[in-house]
């Protein structure tokens, strides 16, 4: 996940915006959640290359 976020501050770096800071707080609820309602909640501020190389790293996880 950490790999995702770096990627995700890069691009916003990229488009002149900047990440938010993520509290540990706000990580281990946003743990506890599916991805699906993260995303949901994030709206547009999330481009679908984003969702999609998320996609991609869970789909890498062994079930």
């Amino acid at each position: 996940m950490q790999k995702v976020l770096q990627e995700a501050e890069k691009q916003l770096k990229e488009q002149g915006k900047t990440m938010p800071k993520i509290s540990p707080a706000m990580m281990r609820m946003a743990s506890g959640m599916r991805i699906k309602n993260i995303i949901s909640m994030l709206g547009a501020a999330i481009p679908d290359e984003m969702i999609a190389r998320v996609n991609e790293e869970l789909n890498k996880i062994e079930k």
